[in-house]
């Protein structure tokens, strides 16, 4: 059987978790990075500030963001 070129042969273990707190600066930092590519989102870097996207992310009523841990 054939493997595909996408599929890594030796796998990771991926932990998908509620981000917390101190996840906001890794997840403002990631999120920041597809504001700036402008192909996304209809935001630009001045309309987004931490505080706005803070509480877009994270603070937001029924507001879910999860991250992925690699081990």
């Amino acid at each position: 059987m054939a493997t595909s070129p996408h599929i890594a042969k030796k796998s990771a273990a991926i932990t998908i978790r509620k981000a917390s707190e101190t996840d906001f600066n890794a997840v403002y930092t990631l999120f920041m990075r597809i504001i700036e590519e402008g192909e996304t989102l209809p935001y630009t870097p001045d309309e987004m500030s931490e505080e706005r996207a803070r509480h877009w992310l994270m603070t937001a009523p029924k507001t879910q963001c999860y991250v992925a841990e690699y081990e």
